[in-house]
């Protein structure tokens, strides 16, 4: 089982899209950011615990289901957590937008 600092996995998924939103590359950006190393290496490398938590997001939101059971996730709470995830994001947005 992972034992990862809820603040860190917040901060990887966070900041995952990064790249994509600045057209950079991430090692780039990561280097002006005060991040923490285990950070940094999940966002460049997928290495660490967090590097694989984000994996595991990222074969949810392709669809790619087999790779989550192939790690034993029990895949009622993969879909809670991207469910309030989503939900979150939606709130964060609209709070934003007012």
């Amino acid at each position: 089982a992972l034992k990862i600092n809820i603040d860190s996995a917040f901060t990887v998924g966070l900041f995952s899209g990064l790249d994509a939103l600045f057209d950079m590359e991430m090692a780039q950006l990561l280097q002006q950011l005060p991040l923490h190393d285990d950070v940094k290496l999940a966002l460049t490398r997928r290495d660490g615990q967090l590097g694989q938590l984000l994996k595991h997001v990222l074969h949810y939101e392709r669809g790619e289901f087999a790779e989550l059971e192939a790690h034993n996730l029990d895949m009622n709470t993969c879909q809670t957590a991207y469910m309030e995830a989503l939900v979150w994001a939606r709130l964060t947005q609209n709070s934003l937008s007012s």
